[in-house]
């Protein structure tokens, strides 16, 4: 949607949350909430999120995004997709 592929710089480069923060920090970001901040703009409400747009969400290994579909998102999960309900997005970002 966006014509940029904000993934390139980290695809096939880690394969443990601490390799995802290495990469992270090497792209000048401390965090993955910089790194999609930087990359999307400013963080909106997540009640004001649309389909399409981004949201991160807490897990027990730590921050982790997610697309609005509807009134949930979908994300990456252990095993396959995890829906996650507007009442745990921490943050959302437009997608234009």
């Amino acid at each position: 949607m966006t014509d940029v592929d904000h993934a390139a710089p980290f695809r096939g480069r880690y394969s443990t949350a601490r390799g995802a923060a290495r990469a992270l920090r090497s792209n000048g970001a401390r965090d993955l909430a910089v790194y999609v901040t930087r990359s999307l703009g400013a963080p909106i409400a997540p009640a004001l999120a649309q389909s399409g747009d981004v949201i991160m969400f807490a897990t027990p290994a730590g921050k982790a995004l997610g697309v609005v579909v509807g009134i949930e998102a979908a994300a990456a999960g252990p095993v396959g997709v995890t829906w996650v309900p507007l009442g745990l997005w921490l943050q959302a970002l437009r997608v234009v």
